[in-house]
């Protein structure tokens, strides 16, 4: 799932109305958009500094989510200390973690989790040009970072830290089935996938990515198949307790793994909307939105011709 941001009198209210949907699961990941902290100084630069209070974990672990990305532009915004108070609080309730860390080589490393015999093995990175310095040092607190600026070259990325993620990647396949990646990338608000997405997430799949999961733009983007691996380009949002311009549709991806591969690949269709407590979240949409959300979802992915298969519930992803 995409960006989460729990701000609400009751957390575990946050994902209520898909826990049938999320409770089908063997492993569950999205992206945790805020610290967890009640600090009260934001780090300089930060426009719109975000956080939440550490009781909002609960709603994460309500819904079931193994595991978080950190890797995001708002995760220090609240300075190192703000991000050791998070990573204190999931190691507590047992959430892994990764894309952040006391230190560079902690913020690369690549988390493993193991389900039914099958080895999963994470990496998370942020891509965005609003971090303002967030990136993890050899001895300070921070996150995966992959630089990019217009100011360089197109496709505007690093290369040293395209490298470097290219490594990060390549360790990972060593002792792992299956690798998936989470970047933090895009353009705000716009469905539209900017060139530092699509070197990314190739250079990603040819170093040995199975799939790419993207956040940040705060909206739906295309779909697409690459060498037989999953690109979702953008999430959007899945719980975002700000005033945002709502209703919003979003998505779930569900893979299914068989022989240590993803074998298919599902799209859950959702509308973020008013629950029944007022507070905007996911809800399974009618039979209308379900069909308007689809639509919508295709026509992103048009431009890489990405094939579908239409259920009632759900949407398969063409991967050969």
């Amino acid at each position: 799932m995409g960006d989460i941001y729990l701000n609400r009198d009751d957390p575990k209210t946050g994902f209520n109305k898909i826990t049938s949907l999320l409770g089908k699961a063997d492993l569950v990941f999205g992206n945790l958009e805020t610290p967890l902290t009640t600090r009260d100084i934001a780090s300089l630069g930060r426009l719109v500094p975000i956080k939440t209070p550490p009781a909002m974990v609960e709603g994460i672990k309500e819904a079931g989510i193994d595991i978080v990305s950190l890797a995001n532009n708002h995760t220090t915004d609240y300075g190192p200390d703000g991000l050791l108070d998070t990573l204190a609080i999931l190691d507590e309730k047992r959430i892994q973690q990764v894309g952040g860390g006391r230190n560079f080589k902690e913020a690369h490393r690549f988390k493993t989790i193991e389900k039914n015999g099958i080895t999963f093995g994470f990496l998370a990175y942020e891509c965005t040009i609003w971090s303002f310095g967030a990136d993890a040092r050899e001895q300070t607190p921070g996150v995966a970072k992959i630089n990019v600026s217009p100011l360089l070259a197109s496709p505007h990325i690093d290369e040293e830290d395209v490298l470097s993620m290219e490594e990060d990647v390549k360790k990972a396949r060593a002792k792992s089935d299956v690798v998936i990646v989470s970047f933090h990338w895009g353009v705000d608000l716009s469905g539209t996938v900017a060139p530092h997405q699509k070197k990314l997430a190739y250079q990603s799949i040819e170093a040995g990515a199975d799939m790419v999961l993207g956040h940040q733009p705060h909206r739906l983007q295309g779909i697409e198949v690459y060498r037989g691996s999953l690109i979702c380009y953008s999430l959007g949002n899945i719980v975002f307790d700000t005033v945002f311009s709502f209703p919003q549709t979003t998505m779930i991806v569900e893979a299914l793994i068989s022989n240590k591969k993803i074998e298919k690949a599902y799209l859950h269709p959702l509308l973020i909307a008013k629950s029944d407590s007022e507070l905007f979240g996911p809800v399974l949409p009618g039979e209308g939105d379900y069909k308007k959300i689809v639509t919508e979802i295709e026509r992103l992915s048009q431009k890489f011709g990405t094939r579908f298969i239409r259920n009632e519930d759900r949407v398969e992803v063409v991967l050969s």
